[in-house]
């Protein structure tokens, strides 16, 4: 499966890899890869990684704005 949607793999795939300047940048356990930190190095956007329990039970990605960035406004 391919995905550019990271939620898709916490949800089907036992291993995951991040490709960089077309080349592999990590493999492995989605647990282990998608994490905020290979996220934010691969697309450079801050991103969390959050549990959801309450039935749910599993990890999605959430993109954040810190407070030096903008929405893409026109000042």
């Amino acid at each position: 499966m391919a995905s550019h949607f990271p939620d898709h793999a916490f949800l089907h795939a036992d291993q995951v890899g991040i490709l960089k300047n077309r080349s592999m940048a990590v493999s492995g356990k989605p647990d282990q890869v998608l994490t905020e930190e290979v996220l934010f190095s691969t697309y450079g956007i801050h991103i969390r990684v959050i549990e959801v329990l309450d039935g749910i039970n599993r990890k999605i990605c959430v993109p954040v704005l810190k407070e030096n960035e903008t929405r893409g406004e026109n000042p």
